[in-house]
């Protein structure tokens, strides 16, 4: 088997298999394996690999709008892909902070949410995995590639998340 037929063997096995019963698994993890929220800022919750992908769409010429940049970062979980999006903008990624979303301050997070940073990262990522799963047994299809309605979108935080799985262009928020 070649590398090729490899690759597209665990895709079909990861939609398959891991994301319809991603989300059943996760909930059965103990504790220790949840995100830690203790510690306000973000750089204590990326691990290098995060930084190693950021680096390398940052200084791939190949990467010039938002759509590649995205792209790039969904080879992250959605955790990961999340804590990205909420470090923008960032000085040490000025091209990646040029083409990806700003989060929005800390205030205007408090204001609308109650929460803010990592700690409302974690709700909103449990939610978005909760669609995605939900959207799959309902319709029995992906969330990927979906055009979708954000209804009461507010400063976009959902929006921003369900970029993991399809075009920035099919995502429409409605507040």
């Amino acid at each position: 088997m070649n590398g090729e037929h490899v690759q597209q063997a665990m895709k079909n096995f990861i939609k398959k298999i891991l994301r319809p019963y991603g989300l059943k698994l996760l909930k059965k993890l103990p504790s220790a394996f949840s995100m830690s929220v203790n510690v306000d800022s973000i750089e204590d919750h990326m691990f290098g690999y995060i930084k190693e992908v950021m680096c390398v769409l940052e200084n791939d010429p190949g990467v010039v709008t938002r759509r590649d940049a995205i792209t790039g970062l969904r080879q992250l979980s959605l955790d990961d892909f999340g804590l990205v999006i909420l470090s923008m903008p960032d000085p040490g990624y000025p091209k990646l902070s040029r083409l990806l979303p700003s989060m929005a301050s800390d205030e205007v997070q408090r204001s609308w949410t109650g929460n803010h940073g990592v700690a409302l990262l974690k709700e909103t990522t449990a939610f978005v995995r909760a669609l995605s799963c939900n959207y799959t047994r309902v319709t029995g299809r992906q969330l990927d590639n979906a055009t979708v309605l954000d209804f009461g979108c507010g400063y976009g935080r959902i929006a921003q998340l369900l970029y993991y799985f399809t075009a920035e262009e099919k995502i429409f928020g409605v507040d």
